[in-house]
């Protein structure tokens, strides 16, 4: 998976990107690519166009119809380039926003017949220890699947498409321990630590329920990305120099990563 800049650049950025990553040879940017020594293209398959543009902490905001319109032109230049691949549009950031629904709607008005996948994104937290409130959050995480298949069953109905509009679940997991510190970190420093929460297992019990949710809609939710893999929010921790392990919430994930004896090992009591 990879994202194209649809905040600062546009469509004929993203029209060089995809002919620099995929296109064999005889192109400009494709043969620039195999003049830094990859020969072969690099093949990727699915292209996010953007990531959460309704979200008016991006650089490059946009509203509904200026980014459907924008990832429009984005899609069709890309597909023309390389038919074979995969496109998401950006959903809302979160179902939090207040053009919630409304962005959907408006974004699969225009992209509807070019993309095959709307994103979808959400964090839960415990901030007032409240351990019930807490797993039941998990409830919302179902109506918001739910509404946003609403949406575009609505969109393909208006349109009188044969498409099915699938869903990515590309950005989901618990985040909230490392607020605090991350509020504290020095301006440009050179890689700090940084988002880097230390899990409960009420957490891994949350993040099971969202697993089970995705689950649910899997007929719907075709693709489903924790965020992040490493250190960052992240099942597993590494230190500079030494050890990685496993946190509370890789437990509920399935058993699919091959791991080194010896390197990869749980949390003790002192990290979880």
């Amino acid at each position: 998976m990879m994202a194209v800049n649809l905040g600062t650049r546009g469509p004929a950025d993203a029209r060089n990107l995809i002919e620099y990553c995929n296109h064999p040879g005889g192109t400009y940017w494709s043969d620039l690519r195999r003049s830094h020594g990859q020969e072969a293209p690099h093949g990727f398959k699915t292209w996010c166009l953007g990531n959460e543009m309704d979200g008016p902490w991006q650089i490059g905001h946009k509203t509904a119809n200026e980014y459907g319109r924008t990832a429009l032109e984005t899609a069709k230049l890309m597909k023309w380039v390389d038919p074979s691949i995969e496109l998401v549009a950006c959903g809302s950031s979160m179902r939090d926003m207040p053009t919630f629904g409304e962005w959907e709607a408006t974004v699969l008005d225009h992209t509807y017949e070019q993309v095959d996948y709307l994103s979808l994104h959400t964090y839960y937290g415990n901030r007032k220890d409240d351990t019930a409130s807490f797993v039941a959050k998990t409830l919302e995480m179902d109506d918001y699947i739910h509404s946003v298949i609403a949406v575009c069953d609505y969109m393909k109905a208006k349109k009188r498409s044969k498409k099915q509009m699938m869903l990515s679940f590309d950005e989901w997991n618990v985040w909230y321990h490392s607020a605090e510190a991350d509020r504290q970190l020095e301006r440009w420093t050179i890689a700090p630590p940084q988002i880097e929460d230390i899990y409960t297992h009420e957490d891994a019990i949350v993040v099971g329920c969202m697993i089970i949710s995705l689950l649910k809609r899997a007929d719907r939710i075709r693709m489903a990305c924790i965020a992040q893999l490493v250190n960052v929010i992240a099942p597993i921790m590494t230190e500079n120099n030494g050890i990685a392990w496993r946190q509370t919430i890789f437990l509920p994930l399935p058993a699919c990563v091959d791991v080194r004896p010896g390197r990869l090992v749980e949390a003790d009591r002192s990290k979880s």
